[in-house]
């Protein structure tokens, strides 16, 4: 599976937060390297499914990339929500859950599309 990391606003070129770098370092990864950028219609074009967190995502990407939305899949749907919180906004317990609860989503999702359910 190839995958490609974008975001609905204009702040590319950014660091993750260093709690966000610092959980992903817990679980094995390295983020030192990684900038945010602004998805693209080039991006919406080669994807076959593009997740997002919440409704709030849906409707921007319905408005800026409309041919492309009904290759929206919500990421919190893997793990039976409605929504996953951004963790740029939390601290302590709540972004702890958020982080939790985006690892756990992303592992169900990659799940079904090796078993060819998506």
């Amino acid at each position: 599976m190839l995958c490609r990391d974008a975001g609905l606003s204009d702040r590319s070129g950014q660091i993750a937060a260093k709690r966000v770098r610092d959980y992903a370092t817990n679980l094995g990864l390295d983020l030192t390297k990684h900038r945010s950028q602004q998805v693209t219609l080039k991006d919406c074009q080669w994807a076959k499914v593009i997740l997002y967190m919440d409704g709030g995502n849906l409707k921007r990407i319905q408005n800026q990339f409309p041919e492309h939305a009904n290759k929206g899949i919500c990421l919190a749907s893997y793990i039976g929500k409605t929504r996953l919180a951004d963790p740029n906004y939390l601290s302590g317990q709540e972004l702890q859950d958020s982080l939790d609860d985006v690892r756990e989503a992303s592992y169900a999702f990659c799940q079904e599309y090796q078993d060819g359910k998506i």
